[in-house]
């Protein structure tokens, strides 16, 4: 065999294991969190979270450029009572001093044990770049009279520059994207995590298998015909 028809078929057994092996890219992720800067016992005692306090609290994020899609969310609760809070978890935009829009979000009720809870939502939705948004904790839709309570763990700092804890006393729900929610003066945290990924990235679709197996065997076949042949027009010169 020649050394270029070596180096043909070489190259031809290449691009068919790199076809082959063609598939989407792995996504980037990126996660936010204040956890790392808090001592994990302080929590937001005044006012409580729950009957007869402030229902409503939430956490305001900026969504990373390069990754825009929202996979997951989570913060540390604190349960006080033997009849444990129930709440759940929106997601919206955010103004600056109100949530804004449509509820995004919205997670199944969330029961709050006695003792710390590691609260998780998964919305897995994909958000507006740059755009601040607001994870809400409100336990409006579930009070039903009895002495259900429970504090939100967080810092007395600035822990996270793109947000911040706000919180509402509404009467419902509406009252998110109407009453400017209360802010600390130092734009203190929630104990939470944020998880942000890129999604999958566009691929080149994979061509049907088959077809490259049979054009690889004709490929193969011909150019050992044409080497045939080259061999045995040498024999009759």
């Amino acid at each position: 065999m020649s050394y270029s028809h070596q180096r043909r078929l070489k190259a031809w057994a290449l691009f068919i294991s790199l076809t082959l092996s063609v598939g989407t890219v792995g996504a980037t992720e990126i996660t936010i969190s204040t956890i790392p800067d808090w001592d994990g016992v302080t929590r937001f005692v005044a006012p409580q979270f729950g009957e007869g306090t402030v229902a409503t609290w939430g956490q305001t994020f900026t969504v990373p450029d390069s990754t825009p899609t929202l996979t997951s969310f989570g913060v540390y609760m604190y349960g006080l009572t033997q009849d444990p809070l129930i709440f759940g978890g929106y997601l919206m935009q955010w103004n600056g001093q109100q949530a804004a829009g449509p509820i995004l979000y919205q997670s199944d009720p969330i029961t709050l044990a006695q003792g710390w809870n590691n609260v998780s939502f998964g919305p897995d939705i994909s958000l507006t770049a740059g755009q601040q948004y607001v994870f809400i904790f409100s336990a409006l839709n579930y009070l039903d009279g009895l002495d259900r309570r429970g504090e939100v763990g967080g810092m007395p700092s600035d822990a996270y520059s793109g947000g911040e804890v706000v919180r509402l006393r509404p009467d419902n729900s509406s009252e998110w994207t109407t009453a400017d929610w209360a802010k600390t003066s130092d734009s203190w945290d929630t104990a939470f995590s944020a998880d942000f990924s890129s999604g999958p990235l566009a691929a080149v679709p994979d061509p049907p298998k088959p077809v490259l197996i049979a054009i690889s065997a004709a490929f193969l076949a011909f150019a050992g015909l044409r080497r045939k042949y080259r061999v045995r027009t040498l024999k009759r010169v």
